[in-house]
């Protein structure tokens, strides 16, 4: 019986099942990682628009905007990103820029930023906070508008500074199909 267990055979025997067992649980692990992963960010579309939904965007209700998201990091909350679908109209960053100005907010210009081959028109408030940005596209007799509300000025920096990657990520991600 002793005889068993320190033979060489029964050694590379047992060897050869513990690599195999430990193969098993990497595949797995690596499986639920990347399942995980696809799980938390996914593309979401709004008629010809698909943008990525990042880690940290909650949908939640709201009857001002067709798709509405919490952005938070590590129960803070950074904001939130309203994504509005309208007819077709060249002035509603013109309009929504004198709006603005009206109740105090100071704008520099409006811009232009390419965004997957698309050009968005954008503008951001200056000295404000929260800081608000607007892009807007018009497409095919459809305006599609997106409102940043930017709060991570009021969170410390190593939050801020995800937040701030987090929103980036989603801007990034807009598509136009």
């Amino acid at each position: 019986m002793s005889n068993k267990y320190f033979s060489y055979s029964f050694q590379i025997h047992r060897t050869r099942k513990n690599i195999i067992i430990f193969l098993i649980v990497i595949t797995i692990s690596v499986g639920a990682f990347f399942l995980f992963y696809r799980s938390r960010q996914h593309i979401e579309t709004m008629d010809k628009l698909k943008y990525k939904v990042v880690m940290g965007m909650n949908e939640f209700e709201d009857t001002s905007c067709d798709k509405i998201y919490r952005m938070s990091y590590k129960e803070s909350t950074c904001g939130t990103i309203c994504i509005n679908k309208t007819n077709s109209n060249k002035e509603f960053l013109t309009n929504t820029k004198a709006n603005l100005e009206e109740n105090g907010f100071i704008i520099e210009k409006i811009k232009t930023k390419t965004i997957n081959k698309s050009k968005w028109d954008y503008f951001t408030t200056v000295r404000s906070k929260p800081t608000i940005s607007y892009y807007a596209i018009n497409y095919d007799d459809k305006l599609y508008s997106i409102e940043v509300i930017n709060q991570s000025t009021y969170l410390t920096k190593t939050k801020a500074k995800e937040c701030n990657k987090n929103f980036d990520k989603m801007i990034a991600s807009l598509k136009i199909e």
